[in-house]
């Protein structure tokens, strides 16, 4: 590095990969677009960072994460604002996604009627707000009899029950869109309320923004929990736990995130310690033929009847989503299996059972170029069942007898 390069963002003397005032890395190069990802991704993914600290915190003791940043451990925390907002979009995003039966109802329903009085008549005086479904479409609102009420009321009531009426998505549902809304203005109120229920504790009012605002981030935590555990539980209840269906894309792409990210990051980058001589390739292909190819089949593709069965369905280990692994989270699974899956773990916690694991990492990385040489070897070192011995058997004395 140059004894006069400069940080682009301070303009302090850099001496080494970081600025020493500022923080900002040295190589300011335009970055690609996987790197620009990662570093959007990084702490969302990285179960040390800010992020996951304070939501671990905020589920388990959220009164601890207020007297945390009151006593002055910040750096280590998201800050309030910033994670009662996170945690809002989250939960409306979330309820926005859900599907809205309101939409599905045919022209055919009719708004449910206003409820009768005690004789079984409708009532006669005042409005009535009617809702086929609450915060769905089809709100209705209709006016009865308002004589004797003063003039200027009724010419109110008759305009608020007319824009009701006029309104496409409903009041009810205008009313769950602002919800958002309504909850950021009413914090500062319940705040200033426990400033004045509190007045003798005599703490700030910013001291009850801060516990108002961590309580609600709480809230929409729990909400989301709630949220997801219920749409689980009927996405299980109209799936089945049967195992046919194949697993879906989101539930795919969400699984093997969740299995990148619970992989260790110093396990992600160990290195293959063992060379990749024939022998060692050797030793993983027979590794691989005795105890792997019953599911994941000898060329790698999972097309055998046990690899189809299971749920997830064995993987093609020859396609990008696996070979795109390092050889540090090869080793890891293979050494502890997967939860969830078929796949058990092979590890004993020896240095011979850890070389035999590595030996199948390098075979694991020859799959998609296997000779029709090495498969036919392969076939010979399967494992075979009784019957299947047996009828070798019969055959070798057919042949040779």
């Amino acid at each position: 590095m140059s004894a006069n390069l400069q940080c682009k963002n301070c303009g302090t003397q850099l001496a080494g990969q970081f600025c020493s005032a500022c923080g900002q890395a040295a190589d300011t190069r335009v970055p690609s677009l996987g790197t620009l990802l990662l570093d959007a991704l990084g702490d969302l993914f990285n179960f040390d960072s800010r992020i996951w600290r304070s939501i671990r915190l905020l589920l388990f003791n959220p009164g601890r994460l207020t007297r945390e940043y009151l006593e002055g451990r910040r750096a280590r925390y998201v800050p309030p604002f910033r994670l009662y907002i996170v945690a809002s979009l989250a939960f409306f995003f979330l309820l926005a996604a859900l599907p809205d039966r309101g939409e599905q109802q045919t022209e055919a329903e009719t708004p449910i009627p206003a409820p009768a009085d005690a004789d079984g008549e409708q009532p006669r005086a005042g409005f009535n707000l009617t809702f086929n479904e609450f915060g769905r479409s089809g709100t209705t609102c209709e006016l009865g009899d308002l004589t004797g009420w003063n003039p200027e009321l009724r010419a109110r009531l008759q305009e608020a029950c007319e824009r009701v009426g006029a309104s496409e998505s409903g009041f009810g549902r205008a009313l769950v869109e602002n919800i958002p809304l309504m909850m950021f203005f009413f914090i500062p109120i319940v705040a200033a309320i426990m400033k004045l229920l509190y007045a003798l504790a005599r703490r700030k009012y910013v001291e009850h923004l801060l516990f108002c605002l961590h309580f609600h981030a709480f809230f929409f935590l729990l909400a989301i929990a709630g949220v997801l555990a219920v749409a689980a539980t009927l996405w299980l209840w109209n799936a089945g736990i049967g195992t046919s269906p194949p697993p879906g894309r989101l539930e795919t792409a969400v699984s093997r995130v969740a299995r990148t990210t619970m992989i260790p990051a110093s396990a992600r980058r160990l290195p293959n310690p063992e060379p990749a001589t024939s022998e060692n390739i050797r030793s993983g292909l027979e590794h691989w033929a005795d105890h792997c190819a019953s599911c994941h089949a000898n060329n790698g593709s999972g097309d055998t009847e046990m690899g189809r069965g299971l749920y997830p369905p064995a993987p093609d280990m020859r396609l990008a989503a696996t070979q795109n692994l390092t050889d540090g989270e090869l080793f890891y699974i293979i050494e502890n299996g997967v939860k969830l899956t078929g796949m058990p773990g092979w590890g004993t916690g020896t240095d011979e059972s850890a070389r035999s694991s590595w030996h199948l990492v390098q075979f694991i990385r020859r799959l998609p170029s296997l000779s029709e040489a090495e498969l036919a070897e392969m076939e010979e070192l399967n494992p075979r069942s009784a019957a299947e011995w047996q009828a070798l058997e019969e055959e070798r004395r057919f042949l040779f007898v």
